[in-house]
């Protein structure tokens, strides 16, 4: 055996060298993973080991042997048993003390060392409702799904029989990154390839995790020059022959005035409450020559939230959307186009006797004239009601016969034909005219101001209606300042802009590793990152019979291995995010699981994710897709003004999801992105328990678990050679190796069994101990 020193032979005592090999528990260890394998060993003072160590012992020398990089290997018979850096750890009068390091750890001290934003994992968008949507059903590493805030509930809208429409805006999508590419990337750029069945499963592909724009602390900008402003009374304004209505005092008509009227916390509105959550610090907010005017005291990049209420005049277009006020423009860059949906349901499939309809035919030519009849199962026909308009009110026969449905013809002088085009039949008291009260709530494109630049607001204008609609703004509406903006409509992505946690690549690994019980070794020769969840990393179908390599005639230990484990152990996540039901929040995601042997160690070990919160989905969020399913996100009660991020979640994106008949994500779109933590229904879940016929995560740690609670641990002595030890090591390409099941003797019996470690092997005699431990199938 030999110890070389930057590639020159030194001496060494003359005494049994044992070299530290392998240890199973570092393979979950993501710690680990940065140190590699060490090993701390001996030399003699003699002139070849003081040249090789550049005179260590004499402290006058000029040049340190610590102070550049210097490498050594233990070779056995041409085999390199272990090699790496060196370092010198001490001197004495007799010996050194050195340190070899493997070296093995590269890619883990750069993802260590490496947060999210350094990935450089291409990523460039362009922030539109189109894109958002496209992206949905392409390969981007980075998807934006809609998300629920948790908030608290806004009054029933008073001004028509409709609740209040929440148009979602692009402010209500956020960024989620893909798991598998990013970690992948992570291990490539520092020159290594990932060997991963379970990376590259369609399950681990879906997993995501929520991203995070750029924030700060805007509290002295807020306290200097923020305001927050709104309406002291409703206002109503008529279209233009274009179908517009202006916030512009200076116009003389078709104008609701200034968007908003005071920022005072003193004022009150026209029915008497307190507007005591308004503010104007510094009085920036003024009213200048009657147009109202920001002016910051000094230049500032800010953006204004718009949350706007208002009750558009509307007229049916068609079964699926309504003309009306769809389009707000906040200014350039800031241009918000919407549907309107039609939320009036066609009664044709459920016909009521002696009761008043409304039919309406959308794509309706003057001079057409319609017969509408009633055709029951039979296929007999009857007539019913003929008119020659758009629109016609009618009364249903006062019998019906079971299963009959409406039927539309078009008459034309040659006779009749059935209508082909759209049309609806509606409850009588709905006419083809109407209104609809809408809220949204978007934050404009940041803009630079200052005091020689002030922000008007006269240019923004509500588009989209026919001439003479109206549209009544109400006092609920606001305007606010935000220093700390996300990014705006039509904003220029890339993966920087929306990776600010403050979290480490090695972190998200681990945390990863938590969830999936993984398993990671690096092979430093073929520059190679093996990383698979515990089941999958062991090859239970490859048995290697090493009965008679043990050597009896040495002492046989056995012990439980329920020794090392805690009587009970838990996998949880990191407090629920969202609107979690009280009663499900202390088992949502977690599992508990006994280890049900007394040897074991008292107490509970607690196998926390250091970063992933669990979260739930809710419905009733989107007016016109009531079951959609929405990521619950944020907490009510601990909101910010800009709600622009969140903690850390993990979900899984399920693909394009189908509405029920009836339903709509907007006009066109009858299907949605349906991403979440769990959901009912699914083969799969993120959460440790099982759950809704799902098998949780602890599917991963059961057979560790079960061995621990029923199996023992062996540790013997193996007659092995330098080269069975060396390939043990190299997993992606040997044969046999710690991947491998062996079956060993234990000096009474065969059994089969893993390598745990292999903690001494002496090169000379070849021989390792070695401890294994049985597994469930033996």
């Amino acid at each position: 055996m030999k110890i070389l020193i930057d590639g020159q032979t030194c001496d060494r005592f003359h005494r049994r060298l044992s070299i530290p090999c392998f240890d199973a528990r570092r393979l979950a260890d993501t710690d680990a993973l940065r140190e590699g394998r060490n090993m701390t060993l001996k030399l003699p003072r003699t002139p070849r080991n003081d040249r090789l160590l550049l005179d260590a012992r004499d402290l006058h020398t000029g040049t340190k042997f610590n102070a550049a990089p210097h490498t050594a290997q233990i070779v056995h018979h041409g085999v390199v048993l272990i090699g790496g850096s060196v370092r010198l750890l001490e001197t004495t009068d007799r010996h050194y003390r050195i340190e070899i390091r493997t070296g093995d750890s590269n890619w883990a001290n750069d993802a260590a060392l490496k947060m999210l934003g350094d990935t450089t994992l291409d990523f460039r968008m362009e922030l539109t409702p189109f894109d958002i949507e496209r992206g949905w059903t392409t390969e981007s590493p980075v998807k934006f799904f809609p998300v629920a805030r948790d908030r608290y509930p806004d009054a029933n809208n008073p001004h028509d029989m409709k609740s209040i429409l929440r148009i979602y805006s692009i402010n209500d999508y956020h960024p989620f990154i893909a798991v598998e590419p990013l970690l992948r990337r992570c291990i490539e750029d520092s020159g290594y390839k990932l060997q991963s069945d379970f990376f590259s499963s369609s399950f681990f592909r879906s997993l995501f995790i929520s991203g995070a724009y750029r924030q700060r602390d805007t509290s002295a900008l807020v306290n200097r020059m923020g305001f927050k402003a709104s309406r002291t009374n409703d206002i109503t304004a008529r279209a233009t022959y274009a179908g517009m209505v202006y916030a512009d005092p200076q116009r003389n008509g078709n104008t609701l005035g200034n968007l908003m009227q005071t920022a005072s916390p003193y004022d009150r509105d026209n029915t008497g409450h307190s507007l005591s959550d308004l503010y104007n610090h510094g009085g920036c907010l003024s009213v200048e020559y009657g147009d109202m005017t920001y002016t910051p005291p000094t230049e500032v990049t800010v953006a204004f939230e718009y949350h706007l209420k208002y009750t558009t005049d509307h007229r049916i277009l068609s079964r699926t959307r309504l003309r009306g006020f769809d389009s707000v423009y906040l200014g350039p860059g800031s241009q918000l186009r919407f549907t309107i949906p039609n939320r009036y349901e066609d009664r044709r499939g459920e016909l009521r006797t002696s009761y008043q309809y409304r039919v309406i035919v959308f794509d309706h030519k003057a001079g057409d004239t319609y017969q509408l009849t009633l055709r029951d199962k039979s296929g007999h026909e009857r007539s019913w009601f003929g008119f020659s308009s758009r629109s016609a009110q009618l009364q249903s026969p006062p019998q019906l016969a079971p299963g009959e449905e409406p039927r539309l013809w078009l008459t034309t002088n040659g006779g009749r034909q059935p209508y082909t085009g759209d049309w609806a039949l509606y409850d009588g008291f709905i006419g083809e005219t109407g209104s609809t009260t809408l809220e949204l709530k978007v934050v404009s494109a940041p803009e630079t101001i200052s005091p020689a630049a002030p922000k008007n607001f006269f240019d923004i204008h509500f588009f989209g209606a026919e001439q003479d609609m109206q549209l009544t703004l109400h006092r609920q509406s606001t305007v606010k300042t935000i220093f700390n903006p996300g990014p705006g409509y039509g904003a220029h992505l890339t993966m920087k802009d929306i990776t600010h946690h403050p979290v480490r690549h090695l972190e998200l690994l681990d945390a990863v590793r938590q969830m999936f019980n993984l398993r990671i070794f690096t092979n430093p020769s073929t520059r190679t990152v093996i990383i698979e969840p515990d089941p999958e990393f062991y090859r239970d179908n490859h048995i290697i019979d090493w009965s008679e390599k043990t050597l009896t005639d040495r002492p046989i230990k056995i012990e439980d291995m329920a020794l090392d484990a805690h009587h009970y152990t838990e996998l949880s996540y990191l407090d629920p995010q969202g609107r979690v039901p009280a009663e499900l929040r202390p088992t949502w995601g977690h599992w508990r699981a006994q280890t049900g042997n007394y040897s074991s160690k008292m107490g509970t070990l607690h196998l926390r994710n250091p970063l992933f919160h669990s979260s739930v989905n809710i419905d009733h969020q989107i007016t016109t897709a009531p079951s959609a399913l929405l990521l619950s996100v944020g907490d009510r009660d601990e909101a910010t003004d800009t709600e622009l991020n969140f903690p850390m979640l993990v979900v899984l994106y399920r693909g394009m999801r189908s509405l029920p008949e009836g339903e709509m994500w907007r006009e066109g779109a009858s299907s949605y992105p349906l991403v979440a933590f769990h959901t009912a229904n699914e083969a799969t879940t993120l959460c440790f328990e099982d759950r809704d016929r799902a098998r949780g995560l602890h599917t991963f740690y059961d057979r560790e678990w079960k061995e621990r609670q029923l199996r023992e641990r062996i540790t013997l002595s193996l007659r092995l050679s330098a080269d069975e030890i060396s390939t043990l090591l190299l997993p992606d390409i040997a044969p046999v190796s710690i991947r491998s099941l062996f079956r060993i003797n234990t000096g009474r019996e065969t059994l089969l069994a893993r390598i745990d470690t292999i903690t001494d092997y002496d090169p000379d005699d070849g021989v390792a101990t070695c401890t294994f431990h049985r597994v469930l199938k033996d």
